[in-house]
C-alpha cells in the first residue's frame, strides 16, 4: 500500500487551491422592492408611498409586516 505523509496530503491540498478565486456570483434583482426603495425611485415620501398603497394606487405584497411594490410596476408608472 502506498502510504502518504500527512505533511505532503496537506502540500498536496493547498497547492491546488492557492491562486484560485471563486468564480463571481451573477447578482439577480429583486423582483419586489421595499416602501423606501420605491420612495426614492418616484421621488415621494415613504409615507405617501404607503398611502397610496392603503388607497389601492399600488399594487403590493406583504411579506409579514412589510410591503413590497413590485418593479415592474415602478418602471412602468415613472417615466424616465
Amino acid at each position: 500500500m502506498n502510504e502518504i505523509n500527512v505533511e505532503e496530503q496537506k502540500t498536496e491540498v493547498s497547492k491546488t487551491w492557492r491562486g484560485k478565486r471563486p468564480e463571481k456570483r451573477q447578482e439577480i434583482e429583486p423582483a419586489y422592492a421595499t416602501v423606501v426603495e420605491a420612495a426614492a425611485f418616484m421621488r415621494i415620501s415613504r409615507g405617501m408611498v404607503v398611502k397610496m398603497i392603503h388607497a389601492g394606487e399600488i399594487p403590493y405584497r406583504q411579506f409579514g409586516r412589510s410591503f413590497r411594490i413590485p418593479w415592474d410596476h415602478l418602471r412602468k408608472q415613472v417615466p424616465q
